[in-house]
């Protein structure tokens, strides 16, 4: 969705498969950092099993914090809330751009 955005504002001397392709791999490396670190919060909750962590957090006799599980709890409606407003810019953008509707119409759609 943000792809025809950035390539209506990008040089021309700015190769899209490159940019592309490195930022696939950064986020792809920060997923696994990300998730390595929440796991090694909590080694001895894991052991031998297959459990996942939303499933360690939600364990009685684990050792987690209140705080822990509200933050774990409160992460992804504050992550999928705070993209909101950024792709309503983005589908704004993209209707003036393409001339597909007005300012106005764009911004009520949006």
């Amino acid at each position: 969705l943000t792809i025809p955005s950035w390539l209506n504002e990008k040089k021309p001397s700015v190769g899209v498969t490159e940019t592309v392709t490195c930022s696939v791999w950064l986020s792809v490396l920060m997923f696994i950092v990300l998730g390595w670190t929440a796991a090694g919060a909590f080694p001895h909750e894991f052991g031998d099993s297959a459990d996942d962590i939303t499933s360690v957090l939600t364990l009685p006799s684990s050792d987690v914090t209140e705080t822990t599980r509200f933050a774990a709890y409160l992460f992804p409606p504050v992550v999928l809330w705070s993209g909101i407003p950024v792709f309503a810019i983005i589908i704004r953008y993209n209707l003036v751009q393409e001339k597909v509707c007005g300012v106005g119409m764009a911004n009520l759609i949006a």
